[in-house]
């Protein structure tokens, strides 16, 4: 299994690993070490497990300036029709989202209408939906693509 995963991280560091050179992400915060991207779906836990092996973060976006940057990203790597973890949960009181388990809340919000909408009392982590706009989503669920960085 470990043979798997290694072959695995090799594989998706080669593929998706944005080059720092790359003039069009040379400032961007999320270039400073390199993103990687899952290739399969998953849950959040596993989302969260997966870039926390590598040494990352699953994705955080604090601010307008990262939402612009990762949105330039998906366009410039064709990633539209992807829907991806964002960081950040309400696992810890089930009302705040923060970043990561226990991390600091969410100060930057870029909902969806009428989200976060918490349907089913279940829903505790947040995903990236249409237009890059953000959902609560059951932690569970293993439909979506993980995205790590530094």
């Amino acid at each position: 299994m470990q043979l798997a995963n290694l072959f695995l991280l090799i594989f998706v560091i080669q593929i998706y690993n944005l080059e720092a050179d790359d003039p069009e992400y040379e400032t961007s915060s999320f270039n400073r070490d390199g993103i990687v991207f899952s290739v399969g779906e998953m849950n959040w836990y596993a989302a969260y497990g997966f870039c926390t092996q590598l040494g990352m973060k699953l994705l955080t976006l604090q601010s307008s300036v990262d939402n612009e940057e990762f949105e330039k990203m998906v366009q410039h790597y064709k990633l539209q029709k992807r829907f991806y973890w964002l960081g950040a949960s309400r696992l810890e009181d089930e009302v705040t989202f923060r970043w990561g388990l226990r991390g600091p809340p969410i100060s930057f919000e870029n909902f969806s209408p009428y989200q976060p909408d918490n349907r089913g009392g279940i829903q505790r982590c947040l995903r990236l939906y249409k237009d890059d706009k953000w959902d609560d989503v059951d932690c569970s669920a293993m439909d979506f693509f993980a995205i790590c960085h530094f």
